[in-house]
């Protein structure tokens, strides 16, 4: 079995059309589908159906998927290995969306100015936060994520090989509206309204992670966004509401959005580090955790 037959899968399945996927892999479309039908002979199974939109994966191709994602992982994690034993100056984070978290990296960068750096700070969804780390494309994850599924994170965590460390703790959630929305005028919402109402999420959540940790039904009304900026914008131009974490969000400075307390049910999030359990932090990224832990604890304790 070759490698790069699984990568090929991976990729089909996220276009979920083998022409697109021929194109991205700078193939021809008959070479990658006889390659998918060696794959298929090898393993004794079919791993796409053709739909009316292009393909899809039979229910062993899921599993396929699934061993294939892990092994592309590993693979890219051996090929990786010198640089855990590598100091470095610069810092490379990738975190789960967080106006709070960039600007804390930002006030970081002016309080300790260093030149000749070339720091990195990715903003992204819960899962590919992980799956940055694993495939070592960042060195530091920072993510939030509800109490009641720390024990599923720390699982993947310890799945991956990976320290899972707690930052701060307690974090609330609320509600972002639209400063023309209806419920501009409320002093608090409630979840039996928020139920009730359009939500706004990011895609980059697994169901479970967010609107399953608050109950919110699978057949709520949803639409879902790929950034920060894209969510405010989508709230501050409809009725649509989100919940989110305090502080993700800027609404200080702005008149179009303003977010409101949850006056009943309300679950807390806890926000974690994550890194390579070989990897040694170098001085400025240990500088740079403690400066960050610091500013968590004043900004929420202000609120």
């Amino acid at each position: 079995m070759k490698l790069e037959h699984l990568r090929y899968v991976v990729e089909i399945a996220r276009c979920g059309s083998i022409n697109k996927a021929a194109q991205n892999l700078y193939l021809s479309q008959p070479n990658l589908s006889n390659s998918i039908r060696i794959l298929e002979k090898e393993v004794g199974f079919q791993i796409f159906v053709r739909n009316s939109s292009g393909v899809k994966l039979t229910l062993e191709g899921e599993v396929l998927l699934e061993s294939s994602q892990r092994i592309l992982a590993e693979m890219d994690k051996i090929k990786n290995i010198p640089s855990l034993f590598q100091t470095y100056n610069d810092l490379s984070i990738t975190s789960t969306y967080s106006y709070l978290f960039m600007q804390i990296f930002l006030a970081y960068q002016r309080k300790f100015p260093v030149q000749n750096i070339r720091d990195s700070f990715k903003e992204t969804g819960l899962k590919q936060t992980f799956a940055d780390l694993v495939t070592q494309k960042y060195r530091i994850c920072i993510f939030y994520c509800f109490q009641s599924r720390r024990v599923y994170h720390q699982k993947r965590a310890d799945q991956y090989n990976l320290d899972m460390i707690l930052l701060y703790e307690s974090v609330p959630i609320e509600v972002l509206v639209s400063t023309y929305s209806p419920f501009a005028t409320e002093k608090a919402l409630t979840f039996e309204e928020i139920k009730k109402q359009h939500l706004i999420v990011y895609e980059d959540f697994d169901y479970e992670d967010w609107l399953g940790m608050l109950h919110i039904p699978k057949n709520q009304q949803v639409t879902k966004i790929f950034d920060r900026s894209g969510l405010k914008e989508t709230i501050c131009n409809s009725d649509a509401i989100a919940i989110i974490k305090k502080g993700s969000i800027d609404t200080d400075m702005d008149t179009c959005c303003l977010t409101l307390p949850i006056s009943d049910f309300c679950p807390k999030l806890d926000i974690y580090m994550l890194k390579q359990k070989n990897y040694q932090l170098s001085s400025r990224e240990n500088q740079f955790i403690q400066f960050f832990k610091k500013q968590l604890a004043l900004y929420y304790k202000l609120q």
